[in-house]
């Protein structure tokens, strides 16, 4: 791994460790100042994503993991969250997707969408130029590589060579990590069962 590489990662890694209190909301009810485009709420990512329109496939297949109790929790964790609409643009794949012959499949993609620590589009903005236009490369919860890069002015993510996705400039800061809404579905779909399996 190179020098810059490296630095890119430590940088990421250090504010993925930051203190989330000291983004919260203030104890007394008035909110810190947020930094552009984020929204700082009390609620847990759990709660969070519940209360999202549009991303009741994320939230559905985070309670088949159990991963949503986790959310409820004290460790922090980001969140790239596909929409509805995201998952809907695959197509046919989708259907067979929410199949229940496919629910290991599901599962995996969504835990591949699902980062150690709280990061924020920023903080990882910031980790690609500290390796000056380089790339850093994080490990999902699925045991995938992330890739995160810039073109040109925007910050993308793509995993193991699938199709880079832009991530916006807004997000979430719940108490206990970060919620980034995503327009799409980050990886590559291995072959999904038409039919259920025989029991």
């Amino acid at each position: 791994m190179s020098a810059r590489l490296t630095r890119g990662v430590a940088a990421l890694l250090a504010a993925a460790t930051l203190p989330l209190a000291a983004c919260s909301p203030a104890d007394d009810g008035d909110e810190v100042a947020a930094a552009e485009g984020e929204e700082v709420t009390n609620g847990t990512l759990a709660s969070e994503l519940a209360d999202l329109d549009g991303f009741s496939f994320v939230e559905s297949t985070l309670d088949d993991t159990g991963l949503s109790t986790a959310f409820d929790g004290a460790a922090a964790y980001t969140v790239l969250a596909p929409s509805d609409a995201a998952f809907e643009s695959l197509g046919d794949e989708a259907a067979l997707l929410s199949q229940p012959q496919n629910r290991a499949i599901a599962v995996a993609l969504v835990r591949d969408h699902v980062l150690p620590g709280a990061l924020t589009p920023d903080d990882i903005r910031n980790a690609v130029a500290s390796t000056d236009g380089g790339e850093v490369t994080m490990t999902t919860l699925g045991d995938s590589t992330i890739t995160f890069s810039m073109n040109g002015e925007d910050l993308m993510a793509s995993i193991d060579g699938g199709e880079p996705t832009l991530l916006p400039t807004s997000w979430t800061r719940a108490s206990n990590g970060v919620v980034i809404p995503i327009d799409g579905v980050l990886g590559k779909l291995p072959p999904l069962q038409e039919t259920p399996a025989n029991t």
